[in-house]
């Protein structure tokens, strides 16, 4: 277990500094250890109301503690993730690339040990300060897929990815298959601001509560109100659990980030935990991942010239719920 942990905003210019290493994990017969890093990722994210009761009966530790709006209900974070430039050591110490992938979490904003003040998720969040109890993290490859369970029990699983970006509007599809499970639309637009505030994201894995703190470098936009973003649900259980949250479709507000960095650590165990591990999905080897711009029609992001897999893909931030784990 690496003794290095993050828990205040770092400067730029030791952003990568690492004074520890993780476990090997044994990935399709690539061995591969935290920390990853995560050079260069497009994301944005959402946040909604959600019932409290509901977001309540869903956490599976006494130690989470969601986080209030004003008026009393829960917060629902939506963050959509393409990693472009992805990094770790292998067994012997060498750096390898990574096979880019894209991610999608689905969290509750929570905090843990004791409750926050009622409004204050929302401004954490916004500024990728907030923490997260990740519900459902689809990511479109089989390797991270394993290696986000096996590393942190995050609940993984493959699906497919379509990618949309257009002056002032982002967009992405998740589907499973033929199945759609959500499609989540925002519109950019505010003041360019820095971000070095980490992400703290949780999971459960084998019966203990898991805190991963990601550090986060990057530039972000934020938009709040009415015709900021919209979130449409499909007939899927991802999108069945966002119904029974009583996800409001409208976010409150809308972060987009015009560049990020981030760094992957090996979570701590932090308490016992309740089981959870979120929807499965089917044993695919890789999803859809593609990418569309005005006038091209959508670009197979894994048949673009020159793309060459060096080793495969594995664990992905979450926000991700922003956290992103």
């Amino acid at each position: 277990m690496a003794s290095w942990r993050l828990t205040t905003r770092r400067r730029s210019e030791d952003f990568q500094s690492w004074a520890g290493r993780g476990p090997v994990w044994d990935l399709d017969g690539v061995g591969l250890r935290a920390p990853v890093f995560y050079h260069r990722a497009d994301l944005f994210e959402t946040i909604h109301l959600a019932s409290l009761d509901a977001v309540q009966d869903v956490l599976p530790s006494d130690d989470l503690y969601p986080v209030r709006w004003f008026d009393g209900r829960a917060l629902v974070l939506l963050a959509a993730y393409r990693y472009q430039h992805v990094s770790a050591e292998d067994a012997r110490g060498a750096r390898q690339l990574l096979t880019p992938y894209g991610e999608i979490s689905v969290a509750v904003v929570v905090t843990r040990g004791k409750p926050r003040r009622r409004g204050l998720g929302l401004v954490q969040a916004m500024i990728s300060g907030g923490g997260g109890f990740i519900l459902d993290l689809p990511v479109t490859t089989k390797q991270a897929c394993d290696g986000g369970r096996t590393g942190y029990g995050l609940p993984k699983f493959v699906a497919d990815m379509d990618f949309t970006e257009e002056p002032g509007r982002r967009k992405v599809v998740l589907s499973e298959g033929e199945t759609h499970i959500l499609t989540l639309e925002v519109r950019t637009g505010g003041p360019v601001l820095a971000d070095h505030a980490p992400v703290t994201a949780y999971s459960v894995q084998r019966g203990r509560l898991i805190e991963t703190v990601v550090p986060v470098s990057g530039h972000r936009q934020s938009r709040r109100g009415a015709g900021s973003g919209h979130l449409l649900l499909g007939r899927h259980p991802v999108a069945d659990r966002l119904r029974t949250l009583e996800v409001v479709a409208e976010p409150l507000a809308v972060t987009s980030y015009l560049d990020a960095s981030f760094i992957l650590p090996v979570g701590t165990p932090v308490g016992p935990a309740r089981d959870y591990v979120g929807h499965l999905g089917r044993d695919r080897g890789r999803g859809r991942f593609t990418l569309s711009y005005p006038g091209t029609g959508p670009i197979d992001l894994y048949r673009m010239p020159g793309r060459v897999d060096q080793v495969p893909a594995t664990v992905g931030v979450q926000q991700g719920q922003r956290a992103h784990a």
